[in-house]
Formats: structure tokens, sequence, C-alpha cells
């Protein structure tokens, strides 16, 4: 730190050190000259209110940048007994209070999150309660009824900041006080509505958004418990949903909700350090697409980026789902499988909307026409993932139609010689592997008829871009381990594994593998080698 800076720090400390020891001494007396000056200014029954507000001992107090109000349980209960609070949140619930210049505002919310942080530091359960019994509703109500004015303000982002830290400490408290059921019912719309309110407003500072969102999902207490809860306290409650809608448009939120996705996806998720905000607002941020495109939505068949990025996630989600350490919390893991299958849900949306609104008279899907073919091909992978991922009967379906629908039959040449680099040959065999083992299973139920012309449709795929059945099941073979217990088992290697050098017919991934297959697998028996490896 720089000579000039370290002096201003210090001044700064001494200045808020000094003002805090006044406020101590008389607390009476300050809070009531603070909140005169702020009446005077509010009314505008005295000129000099504004200069006069930020020269008081209370605002000196929680000013500096580098001095955090420190009071003990005592002192804080000394200052909440003059009824600071109280006064704060009327203030900042009065309608006039956020038309009025930032040089008075934003000392008053200063001053409001200081205390609060003060109080949230002394973990006293009485100070948390009668903190939360005053500013649970006042204070946020007229920022959103005030939501205008403060995205009109130059400093809009100060206010951002503030209103984070209200809403996150409104929940966090509520979770500090109540069981975890309980605290969860009891977030209200109006918190929510907040959070939103400053992430689709923060489109410029995307970490920063993030952060927000961090915030908010660390404070919530069923994020450690059940991400369903999640799912469907923000993105089944369409009451919810629908004001998001009307208050910032459809085509103006996809377009947030692209931007958020496009930061997601451009992040590596599997090396992430912290995964405990990312993931599930991502979740989040599908079943919001969903409910748009249930509605009927253009917002999103109108954007092919949104459409492109869906994918590219589900690949990236996909990649993280199966290089994921399985010793992270159950939660983030939980997330990591919805996620693929989420992703496909929400790009097969998008997909039906664009077949039908450019479909040719003569029946071919507008996906074909509308979508350049290299979106277009990633449909494929994506779409075998998501199946073989979560093989439900809707999934099977699905995946069955859109084959179906996107015949190779009716692809161009250009999408058939794409289809053989992005697929490629030895995922394609994978998959016929997989759909084939799923069709065993299936066998006697509904699905299974299901699953032959699903596996029709792929293998008329290979036959279409001469891919040869044959040698891409001998190659698959080469890259799977013959050890019925592998931990790696579904997963092929990259490339060939080694073989057996007694039979030379059975392959490997390691040292391990050979010797529990030896000894426990059978291959004793089978091998022409008659010495343990």
């Amino acid at each position: 730190m720089e000579r000039g800076s370290l002096d201003r720090w210090e001044s700064e400390r001494r200045t808020a050190a000094w003002a805090q020891e006044c406020v101590l001494a008389d607390s009476t007396s300050a809070v009531a000259i603070f909140r005169n000056h702020c009446r005077a200014v509010l009314d505008g029954t005295d000129d000099m209110a504004l200069d006069l507000l930020r020269d008081t001992v209370l605002y000196k107090m929680c000013i500096s940048g580098h001095f955090r109000v420190k009071l003990d349980t005592r002192e804080l209960k000394k200052l909440l007994d003059t009824n600071l609070l109280t006064v704060l949140r009327d203030l900042v619930a009065d309608p006039k209070f956020f038309r009025q210049s930032e040089e008075m505002t934003i000392p008053v919310f200063t001053v409001f999150i200081a205390v609060l942080r003060g109080i949230y530091a002394a973990k006293d359960t009485s100070l948390d309660r009668r903190a939360l019994d005053i500013c649970r509703e006042q204070p946020l109500a007229n920022i959103w009824h005030s939501r205008k004015q403060i995205l009109n303000s130059l400093r809009r982002k100060v206010y951002f900041e503030n209103i984070h830290i209200l809403a996150v400490y409104l929940i966090t408290t509520r979770k500090n006080l109540l069981d975890p059921v309980r605290a969860s019912r009891a977030i209200s719309k109006q918190e929510l509505q907040v959070i939103f309110f400053i992430w689709h407003h923060s489109a410029d500072d995307l970490e920063r958004a993030g952060s927000y969102l961090a915030g908010f999902l660390h404070s919530v207490p069923w994020h450690w418990n059940d991400v369903k809860r999640l799912r469907k306290l923000i993105s089944s409650d369409h009451e919810l949903l629908n004001l998001l809608l009307e208050e910032y448009g459809e085509k103006a939120f996809v377009i947030r909700l692209l931007k958020e996705i496009e930061m997601r996806r451009s992040e590596s998720l599997t090396e992430r350090r912290n995964l405990d905000s990312p993931v599930p607002w991502l979740i989040v941020t599908l079943d919001i697409i969903l409910f748009i495109y249930r509605k009927d939505g253009k917002g999103v068949s109108c954007n092919p980026d949104l459409f492109t990025n869906l994918l590219l996630l589900q690949h990236n989600l996909d990649q993280a789902c199966m290089e994921l350490d399985f010793t992270v919390h159950k939660v983030i893991h939980d997330c990591f499988m919805i996620g693929p299958s989420l992703a496909w849900d929400c790009a097969l949306a998008v997909l039906r909307v664009i077949d039908d609104e450019y479909r040719s008279p003569e029946g071919v899907p507008g996906s074909f026409v509308a979508l350049h073919s290299q979106t277009l091909g990633l449909m494929y992978p994506a779409a075998l993932s998501a199946c073989l991922t979560d093989a439900s009967p809707a999934k099977i379906e699905a995946l069955d139609q859109f084959l179906r629908e996107h015949s190779s039959t009716m692809a161009s040449p250009e999408l058939r010689a794409l289809f053989k680099t992005v697929v490629s040959e030895t995922s394609w065999s994978e998959a016929c592997v997989r759909l084939e083992d799923m069709q065993r299973e299936l066998e006697g139920t509904p699905s299974a008829p299901v699953m032959q012309s699903i596996i029709a449709h792929w293998t008329g795929w290979g036959e279409a871009v001469d891919i040869d059945l044959e040698a891409a099941r001998a190659n698959l073979q080469s890259r799977t381990c013959s050890w019925a217990e592998c931990p790696r088992h579904g997963k092929p290697a990259r490339k060939a594994l080694n073989t057996c050098r007694g039979c030379r017919e059975v392959r490997y991934c390691s040292k391990a593998c050979q010797t529990l297959d030896w000894k426990r697998g059978g291959h004793r028996s089978a091998c022409r080698r008659l010495h343990a490896p």
C-alpha cells in the first residue's frame, strides 16, 4: 500500500473509532440528531440538513470502508434501545426516500447496513429476533416500489450492493432463528423479486451478479438439503415468474438468461473449487427457460444463440458429470445429474418451436431450414446423453420422436458429413451398445418397442454416413476393461487397452483389474496362461 493510501486509511480508521466512542457516550442524542436531519431533508424543511447529516457522528462511525462497526452485545442493545433500527427502517420505507439525492439516501443506507452487519456479527438470538421483527417487510416493499428511481440513479451499483446485503441478511437471520423447513417456507416473494431485480439489471457486471446469486444461495437453508425445494420455490412458482416476465418482458429476460448461460458455459465446471452456487443456479435458469417455452414464448424461439448455447452447456454438464469427484456434496452431485437432462429438455423445447414455425410445405421440420447444421448436429449426441442419463419413458419417447423427425433420409449432405464428425465412430458405437443394453433391460415393458425404433434410427444414421458397425464394435471392445466390477465400468478408455499376455483376448485398464479378474472373475480358468499375472 502506498504511503498516501496508508495515511488516508489510518485517518478514516481514527475518525470512525472516535465517532463510535461519541455514539456510545450518548446514543440517544446521536440517533436523535441523525433522525432529525434526515427528516428535515425528506420534508424539505432545512436547506442545511443535507450537509449536517454527513457530519453526524453516527454516519462517520459507519462510513469508513476500512473500519467495521464492532460493538458487543451490551453496546448493541443500548443502541437499539434508542429505536435506531426503527428510525432507519422508517426512513428507507418512506415513499419519498428514493426520490431524494444520493447524498442523502446513500448515507442512510450505509448506516442501516453497518448496524445490521454489527448485529449479525454479535450472534445474539435476542438481537437477531428484534432486528428481524423490525426490518422484515417495509424496506424491501419500498425498494421494489421505487425500483425505477433506483435504476435511474448514477450510483445504482451501490444501491444493488446494499439491497443484496439487506435481503440476504433477512433470509440468513430467519434461517438461524427457525428450523430449516420452516425457514425455507418463510422466504417471501418480495425477497425473491428483489434478488431477481438486482440480478437482471447487473448484466453489465456478470461476476458481480454471480456474487449476488451466490450470497442468496448460501443463505437459503434448504440449499444443503434438497435442490428440488429450490427448483420448486423459484421455478414452479408461476405467479412469481409471470411477474418477472411482465416486469422485464420475455425477450429481454431471455437475453439476460442467455448471458448467464454463456458465462456459465465459459467456466470449467469440473475445475472450480467451489460448485455451491453456479450449478444449482444453472438448474433454476434452465427451469425458467422451460417455463417460458411452455407459455408458448417467442423470446425463446426467436433466439438461436440461446438454442446453441443450451446444447454446448449440455455437453459441458455431461462432461462434468462424468469427471465429477463423487466426494463432492450430494446436493451438487444431484444438480449435475439433473443438469444434462434438463439442458436437453430446454433445447428440445426450443427445437420443437422452430420445427413447427419454419416447417416446409413438404413437411420437412423447420430446424433443417432455419438452423445451422453445426447447431442441429449437436442435438444428436445431446439427445442420446440425456436419454442414457435418465431412461424414463418420457425421455425415451422424446428421443424416438427426435430421431424419427430428424432422420438421416431427410438430412442434407452437409449435416450427414457433420454427424460423423460430431458423433464420431467411437461415440456412435458406444451409444449402440448402451441402447442395446437398455433394450434388454426394458424387455416386456411398453418402452421396449420404442427402444427398438430408436436403435433402428441410430443404426440407420451409422449406415448413412458409412460407419462400419463391426469395426466400430471392435474398437469399442478394445477400449473396454474386461473386469466386470471395474470402477470405470461403462466409461471406455480413449485408446485401446493392454491385452492379457496369456490369451490375448481380454483387456484391462490397470494391473489391479487384471489381478482381480484373475482371482475373482473366472479368467484364471478361461485363460491359456497357467501363471498369475
